[in-house]
């Protein structure tokens, strides 16, 4: 990975879900991970978090169109955002153009899902997956050692910044816009607190050598789809 204007992306997704569905890993018949909305920010080294670009927009899904009641109450997200969102195919293009050739950061493997809707919607993946790396464990452990134990299974994106008493604008947890600036807030909050969170902004960060990796069926799903372009 290559960063040689010192900035990264801080990025989060929401997808398609049921009750019961990450249980079951989205194994139940017509069960599919798909994007119905992803936000990111760019942030600068040593620049103000929320001084850098935005990009954030709402996705509509192909495979299951009308969003489940659980997603709509869990996300916010309207049936008729989704319905006169942008494909998911045209949302991607869009944010390659917006990630550049910066680190992508997310907590856990958001781009699995990326690489698993443009599977399911047979498109080729307009990003490389080699850019995308896991805030997580590392943000849980700096966390635990400014604020103590907390239940890492409970805590999500969108609920780093109540751990650390940072006021927000947003509290609509699982909003993707609101669950970044958390993300972007509590990274910020750690390096007041005299954490080194520098390793963000290197070109190959120290707790992802490898960078992240792909699950087996998306990692088949994105060499199906360079294949059949090619």
């Amino acid at each position: 990975m290559k960063n040689s204007n010192h900035s990264i992306v801080i990025h989060d997704t929401e997808y398609t879900s049921w009750p019961y569905a990450r249980q079951s890993s989205w194994g139940l018949p017509g069960q599919h991970r798909e994007l119905i909305q992803i936000a990111a920010r760019r942030w600068t080294f040593g620049s103000d978090w929320q001084s850098g670009e935005v990009f954030y927009a709402d996705i509509k899904p192909i495979l299951n169109p009308a969003l489940s009641l659980y997603i709509k109450k869990l996300t916010g997200i309207r049936q008729t955002q989704a319905n006169e969102a942008k494909s998911a195919e045209k949302v991607l293009n869009d944010f390659s153009e917006f990630v550049r050739k910066d680190n992508c950061w997310a907590n856990g493997g958001d781009i699995n899902v990326l690489a698993e809707t443009a599977g399911l919607q047979k498109f080729l993946l307009p990003l490389d997956p080699r850019n995308f790396c896991s805030l997580c464990p590392t943000l849980y452990c700096n966390v635990q050692e400014a604020i103590g134990s907390f239940d890492w299974n409970a805590t999500h994106s969108g609920h780093f910044y109540k751990l650390l008493k940072i006021e927000l604008p947003s509290d609509n947890v699982h909003n993707a816009l609101h669950d970044v600036d958390s993300l972007c807030a509590t990274i910020n909050r750690l390096q007041e607190l005299g954490v080194d969170m520098s390793y963000l902004w290197k070109s190959n960060p120290p707790n992802n050598p490898n960078n992240f990796k792909l699950s087996p069926k998306n990692l088949r799903l994105y060499e199906q789809q360079k294949t059949s372009k090619n």
